[in-house]
């Protein structure tokens, strides 16, 4: 009653003639084995890097807040406030002001003075607006000090 591989024919213990053996159907279910575990390997893949990249956005917006969430909102507000003191110099002068500092420098001052960013960075004022379309912007370049970054603030809403 030997066993015997691939092609071969080999005697069962019940008498009959069985082309393969035992051997062949032992790897045919170890295959099959293989191919199921592989696919709920791959099936657990998307899983596992959609986890992973959820974990890294979460992570991401927890530091951003922290590192800049009080700030920001000061950021935002100063931006703001800024904005309306250059809506209050339009009609008083029938032009909006070609810089910020025309706000403190004009005969009937809005402001004292134009305050730094949350960052000791000085404003960016762009006329017309580009994120504030038909008004202008007013920016913080953020804690990074760069304009234009993802870490940008002003009065624009979001």
């Amino acid at each position: 009653m030997g066993i015997l591989h691939a092609g071969v024919e080999a005697l069962a213990a019940d008498g009959a003639v069985h082309v393969g053996g035992i051997a062949e159907q032992e790897d045919a279910a170890h295959l099959e084995a293989i191919g199921d575990a592989t696919r709920e390997r791959e099936a657990g893949v998307p899983a596992q890097r959609l986890t992973l990249l959820l974990s890294i956005a979460a992570v991401l917006f927890v530091s951003t807040f922290l590192c800049c969430g009080g700030q920001g909102e000061s950021a935002r507000n100063q931006a703001y406030e800024i904005a309306k003191a250059i809506q209050i110099f339009e009609p008083q002068h029938h032009r909006r002001p070609t810089s910020l500092n025309e706000l403190v420098s004009a005969p009937r001052p809005i402001m004292q003075e134009i305050p730094l960013d949350p960052w000791g960075h000085a404003w960016l004022y762009v006329n017309p607006g580009v994120r504030s379309v038909g008004r202008v912007d007013v920016v913080s370049a953020g804690e990074d000090g760069v304009f234009f970054t993802g870490d940008d603030f002003g009065n624009w809403n979001e």
